[in-house]
């Protein structure tokens, strides 16, 4: 009799190993190289900590969009993907908000978070992705540059007149160099905070109007205050037309001012650059305002495994995770403060970076109308107008809305 229950136990734990299958999570990023190095070693750890799930990471570096598309359509999305688009994926998204409420863990994690990171994930008030990376935006200047001019460094509260001062007694013609770099073809998300510091934005609150706000005379002042830097040589243009990016030029060591996030910062240390960073100027009086770039991680409504994501979910958010990236900044202070032996609240070039997300205040155009990838392009081409001398800042508005008012109705 006993031989027989043996057997019987046996026979079953056989059959329930046989049917207990290792759960695989999909997850599509939009990383290549090193970035995405970092998300294999994310998933490897997480896999070690949750024996029976595996995680296959799906580079989508070329046409994410178009993957993306191509699966949810289909009905066979991965189960979590890279996000920042929500208002053009939402529908196909899992809101999260329940889950992360209902996860004391998870939730006492999120609550270290800078707010600004969670509003950026959020669209119509629901929260579609958990943020894991960040870069607000920030001036690079070349001390050296400073130094040999004897001109003071830019300092906290400065004003855009006083960048444009300190970019003609850094111009030096004769020796190719500039006192500033603009993008002739700029990212008009990143542009936003040009326009926010001047009291405009590109898109009504309620995101139905772009007539009279994004070609107001706000707006308009911005994009000829900054296109004279480039008509009178104080500035040159970078990328677009085969031309060097500006990140590129500032490494050359031939620009003394340059915009940017924090992404090229090791790019600059590798080529030898005595630099600082410093926020981003203000117009006159009027407060600086800032942007910031964040990604989520979202899970898709369709995942056959949606427990098991929201697990790799959690596990993406977590200190450990965070401290595994470093192709952008960590999302929690309390990590921040110690990233791998380096406190970034603290570091000279970083510390830039946490002290002006309060400065990131205003809703960006993207969330407020789901028509910002068709405008967004219009946008562009009047910067891009602008910077080149082709059109005034109120002629090239005034097109970009003629050209756009169409995806808004």
């Amino acid at each position: 009799m006993r031989f027989r229950v043996l057997w019987v136990s046996l026979v079953l734990l056989v059959l329930s190993a046989a049917l207990a299958q290792d759960v695989t999570l999909r997850f599509a990023s939009w990383d290549s190289g090193e970035a995405l190095e970092f998300q294999k070693q994310i998933a490897a750890a997480f896999e070690a900590a949750n024996p029976g799930i595996k995680v296959q990471v799906e580079a989508y570096s070329d046409g994410f969009d178009e993957k993306m598309a191509a699966g949810f359509g289909a009905g066979d999305p991965p189960d979590l993907a890279y996000m920042w688009n929500y208002p053009d994926y939402s529908p196909n998204l899992l809101p999260l908000d329940d889950l992360l409420n209902n996860d004391a863990e998870a939730k006492a994690q999120f609550e270290t978070y800078y707010q600004n990171l969670i509003d950026y994930n959020r669209y119509q008030g629901t929260l579609y992705g958990l943020p894991i990376g960040f870069s607000t935006h920030a001036i690079y200047y070349n001390k050296d540059l400073f130094d040999a001019a004897g001109v003071a460094y830019p300092q906290e509260g400065w004003t855009w007149e006083e960048f444009r001062a300190m970019a003609e007694q850094l111009t030096d013609a004769a020796n190719n160099q500039f006192g500033c770099v603009l993008e002739a073809a700029p990212d008009p998300y990143d542009w936003q905070a040009y326009f926010w510091s001047n009291g405009g934005t590109l898109v009504s609150s309620d995101g139905k109007a772009i007539e009279g706000v994004l070609n107001s005379p706000e707006n308009a002042e911005v994009l000829d205050f900054l296109g004279g830097m480039v008509k009178d040589s104080i500035c040159t243009l970078g990328g677009g037309n085969n031309q060097m990016s500006t990140s590129d030029l500032f490494a050359s060591g031939k620009i003394a001012l340059e915009q940017d996030g924090v992404w090229p910062m090791s790019q600059y240390k590798e080529a030898g650059i005595n630099f600082g960073t410093v926020s981003l100027p203000g117009f006159a009086d009027k407060p600086a305002k800032n942007v910031i770039n964040v990604a989520g991680i979202s899970i898709a409504k369709d995942s056959k495994n949606p427990e098991e994501a929201w697990k790799f979910a959690k596990f993406f958010i977590s200190s450990e995770a965070q401290r595994m990236r470093a192709a952008d900044l960590p999302v929690s202070p309390d990590v921040a403060a110690d990233f791998n032996g380096v406190n970034m609240l603290e570091d000279p070039h970083m510390s830039t970076f946490y002290n002006v997300i309060e400065q990131a205040t205003e809703t960006p155009a993207f969330l407020l109308t789901p028509a910002w990838s068709q405008i967004s392009s219009n946008i562009q081409n009047a910067i891009s107008a602008v910077m080149l001398g082709q059109a005034t800042g109120q002629q090239a508005l005034d097109e970009a809305v003629a050209t756009s008012k169409r995806f808004m109705e």
